[in-house]
């Protein structure tokens, strides 16, 4: 890690971290509400710090854990400069998938804009959603933008003033417990003894899988 000139400093660093647990830093919530069982409201975005920051370089995480979602292999290759700041890419192993994309935030304009390139492909769903009983692999695309500084401000929202396209695709799912594709045979065998027709009952399968 390097800085060439102090007005502003410009930084330079490539570094490799074995294992980073963000977790471990951040304070207790109790389910993102306050003492009061009251959610806090949310605060402007201060992204002042942003507008003279100069900064290219490469982070690698080996192992990371932040809000409850493990990831492996991380890289991001940073460029900031007069406001704007771009990760491209920002890349992942993630729960047996990838994780490819690139963010975007320009903070030099009263109003900061944020855009967002992600694609995931083959993330199983059974370890990133413990408890659920889904299984699967998923496939996302996501390609958005938006421009807020204050997220509790009416229409400034990220929900509000987000625009972009998103495409999601399920293969090889299924819910443990339930097995989708053998009660639709059975329920067509038992349709077809009632027509009179000889159908073998299906058997029970062991693994739960849903139709196409």
């Amino acid at each position: 890690m390097d800085v060439a000139g102090f007005t502003p400093p410009g930084i330079n660093f490539d570094i490799d971290i074995d294992q980073l647990d963000i977790d471990r830093y951040m304070p207790p919530t109790a389910g993102g509400k306050s003492a009061g069982g009251q959610k806090p409201p949310e605060q402007p975005f201060d992204l002042s710090g942003l507008k003279n920051l100069r900064a290219n370089g490469t982070l690698r995480i080996g192992s990371l854990r932040a809000s409850g979602v493990k990831a492996s292999n991380v890289r991001l290759d940073i460029k900031s400069n007069g406001g704007r700041v771009d990760v491209s890419p920002l890349a992942a192993n993630l729960y047996q998938g990838t994780l490819n994309g690139a963010l975007a935030i320009n903070a030099a304009p009263a109003t900061p804009t944020f855009a967002v390139r992600q694609n995931l492909n083959g993330v199983s769903i059974g370890p990133a959603a413990q408890g659920s009983g889904r299984q699967g692999h998923t496939g996302r695309s996501r390609q958005c933008r938006a421009g807020c500084d204050d997220p509790g401000q009416h229409g400034c929202g990220a929900e509000e003033s987000l625009n972009g396209r998103t495409a999601v695709k399920l293969a090889d799912g299924a819910l443990k417990g339930i097995d989708i594709a053998g009660s639709i045979r059975n329920a067509k065998a038992r349709l077809g003894t009632l027509k009179g027709e000889q159908t073998q009952q299906a058997t029970r399968s062991r693994r739960p899988i849903s139709p196409n």
